[in-house]
């Protein structure tokens, strides 16, 4: 078996769809163009990224006036007005987060999966952690994730999101004494008649999951890498939710199901092939 070295996203889409994945991670179809969602959230985890790195190295007056210019260079009038909405209710909620100790700030780390054997397989996943915190009351260690979304996501789902456990997983696997995992939420959107207190626009949730689901976890993400890299996964797995608001390639991929040529329509729909990316 080759090795290789997949991320929790790639293992997301490789469970929504095999035929998602074979044209995102196989034939590296991407948009040339990014969704304001996704612009929005990459400006969100840089603001916190220079936040918490400005508390760790102890200079936060830095921090805040690159803070300041980054959202200032935001083009779109209401997405820089977003952009500041979110960032001074987030500093009212959390101020310096003094009950954390800021360990490390978005960094990367890769560790092997499991076989169902226990024993080490081929294929490495990447762990992209925003953040690695100490409790200071309890002295535990958390990873953070950083999360800007629409609505509020219900705290029972969070049990059904793999994501937070295997980081947990992966960074206990590589030695770190990682307790547990926390969901930092912040809302993206404003009322338009009645505005929202600080409650309802940040949450944070802290998750715990058994050595024993962890493992299993992480069994169950080697599983899903296998089955569309070694056994030949493809085919298309239509579902009206999933194919509707989490696949750019809808279109593309019903073409192609009728018989019509995938790659060109996929070529007229704004994508390009880009195999630097991974």
């Amino acid at each position: 078996m080759t090795k290789l070295t997949v991320s929790y996203s790639e293992i997301n889409t490789a469970r929504q769809c095999p035929h998602k994945h074979l044209l995102s991670y196989k034939q590296r179809w991407t948009r040339q163009t990014s969704s304001l969602p996704l612009i929005r959230g990459t400006n969100w985890h840089s603001i916190l990224e220079l936040w918490y790195k400005g508390i760790k190295d102890g200079d936060v007056t830095e921090a805040t006036t690159v803070i300041n210019e980054l959202i200032e260079s935001v083009e779109d009038e209401e997405q820089r007005d977003i952009l500041y909405w979110m960032w001074s209710g987030y500093q009212e909620k959390y101020g310096f987060d003094q009950e954390w100790e800021i360990i490390d700030v978005e960094n990367k780390y890769e560790t092997w999966l499991p076989t169902p054997t226990g024993s080490r397989s081929k294929i490495r996943i990447k762990l992209k952690i925003d953040m690695v915190i100490r409790d200071r009351s309890s002295g535990k260690y958390y990873v953070v994730d950083h999360k800007s979304t629409g609505s509020p996501v219900k705290t029972k789902d969070y049990a059904l999101d793999d994501q937070f456990g295997l980081y947990v997983w992966g960074m206990k696997q590589l030695g770190y004494p990682i307790f547990g995992s926390y969901h930092s939420a912040a809302l993206t959107r404003k009322n338009k008649v009645k505005p929202q207190d600080l409650d309802d626009r940040f949450a944070r949730t802290r998750l715990y999951r058994t050595d024993k689901e962890l493992q299993t976890l992480a069994v169950e993400a080697y599983h899903s890498a296998a089955a569309v890299w070694y056994q030949g996964h493809e085919h298309r797995t239509p579902n009206t939710e999933t194919c509707s608001r989490m696949c750019d390639y809808k279109e593309a991929c019903l073409g192609g199901r009728k018989g019509m040529d995938e790659q060109r329509l996929l070529e007229a729909s704004g994508f390009v092939q880009d195999f630097t990316r991974h």
